[in-house]
């Protein structure tokens, strides 16, 4: 059975902001949409780097975020420990895999 829902990507806007989330491109319109939308927000703790999944505007009724072409520095794909920690925040762990490597501890940040 086919995912329903589309691939997870990152994406940096202009303004800086490093955003997380189920990504589609309208190339009519020339719109990226993230679905699920999360910040990635970048700290050191005891020496390492973390990312934390905040909320991007967390006030919001619904977090699905359009952007306009022209505010997108690049898109690309997150590791695969970024991706189920994603997912597991979002409540979209699908894949028998994914949760198998969660619950045997192969996902790093995660308990």
């Amino acid at each position: 059975m086919a995912n329903p829902l589309p691939v997870v990507k990152c994406v940096i806007l202009s303004s800086g902001d490093v955003l997380m989330g189920f990504y589609e491109f309208n190339a009519k319109t020339q719109m990226h949409t993230l679905y699920d939308c999360k910040q990635c927000v970048s700290e050191i703790a005891e020496g390492k780097m973390e990312v934390l999944l905040a909320d991007f505007i967390p006030f919001a009724k619904e977090y699905n975020f359009s952007f306009h072409d022209s505010k997108v520095i690049t898109i690309f794909d997150a590791k695969p420990q970024l991706e189920i920690n994603y997912k597991v925040s979002t409540g979209n762990l699908d894949s028998t895999l994914e949760s198998n490597a969660l619950r045997n501890g192969k996902v790093r940040g995660q308990k």
